[in-house]
């Protein structure tokens, strides 16, 4: 982690120093530096567990990602940006709130002896090779359905009826993936358990490709990656090639054909979405300039959705305005009238994530809809899952107080639900899928996350303890081992491995 932590630290400072000379805000790249640094905390001794790798999350939304993007691409940080001064300022309170919110858990972490259990009993062997065969294909089978049956938009407008319950399984394929690669990369079998991991990518990646989402694919890549980490493995050259090649492969292939089938695909069947993506392609002779001469003409389009500006990198079509936070800050700071929202909707929104709706109406719309049209910056009706962020929606709620309590308190119940549920990476593929599955915490609003930490996590571990339960017996007859495997041992936050 030093090494990572040295080469993080240079590309943040070199990026800084560029974007002074291509005449950055001097506010917004101090503010966007000041706040990527704090992400450095990674590096420090407790720094690898589950609440301080969501941490360095935040780190990255709010800045980490968004000075090397714009340094690369040339645009100084204020580019497209109507007010940068105010910008920066909510920008950084933010990240203090957050950071407070942080060092509030550090300070007085806790943990649950049938959570360290369940994390030890997850990491041992023959779970490992039960969830990543049953949790896998289970895992795959719902989210094939969900794909199928879920609630459409049509043209970003109507709801067409559908079921979506099937997505709130997706963590058994994140699991059951996350399994498979301990596997390959602390077990036995090296070669057959990758062949096996490998043919799982690959159904992770037909799944993004029939369901128009680029989630899957880039969820698997991540898991790959931490488990890198978390295993301490050697990474060689062609390791960094194979990752390089991954990322242009998503971002210069996966996501146009992605984006541009999405845009006339809302209600085909997955067979008909086979048809059409293999019609692109044809159509196109597999010329993939031209697929992305074709995807940069349907981003544009996507423009028709926000007001002038409305994209961060414009006039770049890279597609990844949702992991910069400055644009949607300035979005609700230009107006100048923090608080405009207000804390009704807020409640409401909150108690449609966390309620089912056998006891709460519930409208289409999410919080970061409600924002985008309450400051203009998304034309009402049309729903887009815009990203918005904890910062911007909680001065859309509440200005400064919005920003004080919502920038502290959510955070930290989130940082202390993880440090309870989860501990540091080293060797334990628990803590590498419960970050994959909180990953989008950082890009969430205050009420999506509050519905995040009082359904989607305990379905998590519910789901999970069931399983250790109804299986245990028989693995543990396996093994000819104890029913509590002892090569893992958390250790206490705080300490390192």
């Amino acid at each position: 982690m030093k090494k990572f932590g040295i080469i993080y630290f240079l590309i943040i400072t070199i990026c800084a120093f560029v974007q002074f000379g291509l005449g950055g805000n001097p506010l917004l790249v101090l503010a966007l530096y000041l706040v990527a640094a704090t992400g450095l905390v990674v590096v420090a001794p407790g720094g690898q567990n589950l609440p301080s790798l969501i941490y360095f999350a935040y780190c990255l939304y709010a800045a980490g990602f968004t000075l090397p993007i714009k340094t690369l691409l040339l645009q100084p940080v204020q580019q497209n940006l109507l007010a940068p001064y105010d910008t920066a300022l909510v920008l950084l309170g933010g990240h203090v709130c957050i950071t407070i919110a942080y060092a509030i858990y550090r300070t007085f972490p806790a943990r649950l002896a049938v959570m360290v259990a369940m994390e030890r009993e997850f990491s041992s062997p023959s779970f490992l090779r039960f969830i990543a065969g049953f949790g896998f294909v289970v895992g795959f089978a719902l989210m094939v359905l969900h794909t199928i049956f879920r609630p459409k938009l049509v043209n970003g407008v109507n709801t067409v009826e559908g079921f979506g319950g099937f997505g709130v399984f997706y963590f058994l394929l994140v699991m059951g993936f996350t399994a498979q690669c301990a596997l390959t990369a602390g077990g036995k079998n090296r070669g057959s358990n990758m062949t096996i991991a490998i043919l799982m990518f690959v159904c992770i990646f037909g799944l993004s490709l029939i369901g128009n989402v680029k989630k899957y694919v880039l969820d698997a890549g991540l898991i790959v990656a931490l488990v890198i980490v978390a295993y301490n493995v050697r990474v060689r050259p062609q390791y960094i090639v194979a990752g390089v090649a991954f990322l242009f492969f998503t971002q210069f292939i996966v996501s146009p054909l992605i984006h541009i089938t999405r845009s006339e695909s809302s209600q085909k069947t997955i067979s008909e979405r086979i048809d059409l993506t293999a019609k692109i392609l044809k159509q196109n002779n597999y010329d993939w300039g031209r697929i992305n001469q074709i995807n940069d003409r349907v981003t544009r389009g996507f423009e028709r959705n926000y007001r002038s500006s409305g994209s961060y990198v414009y006039p770049s079509t890279i597609g990844v305005d949702r992991f910069t936070m400055p644009l949607p800050i300035d979005q609700v700071t230009r107006v100048g009238e923090p608080g405009r929202l207000g804390w009704p909707t807020f409640v409401r929104k909150v108690f449609e994530n966390t309620l089912p709706s056998a006891f709460v109406e519930k409208s289409a719309g999410a919080l970061g809809d409600e924002v985008a049209w309450a400051y203009g910056f998304r034309q009402a009706g049309v729903m887009g899952r815009p990203v918005v962020g904890l910062t911007a929606t909680a001065w859309a709620v509440g200005g400064v107080v919005g920003l004080i309590s919502l920038g502290i308190v959510v955070p930290l119940l989130l940082f202390w639900l993880l440090g309870v549920i989860g501990g540091q990476i080293n060797n334990n593929p628990w803590t590498v899928a419960m970050i994959v599955v909180c990953v989008l915490a950082p890009e969430q609003d205050p009420s999506a996350t509050i519905g995040m930490m009082l359904r989607d996590i305990p379905i998590v571990i519910v789901t999970m303890a069931m399983l250790m339960l109804l299986t245990r017996e028989l693995r543990s007859r396996q093994a000819g081992g104890p029913r509590y495997p002892q090569h893992v041992a958390p250790q206490p936050l705080g300490r390192r491995n």
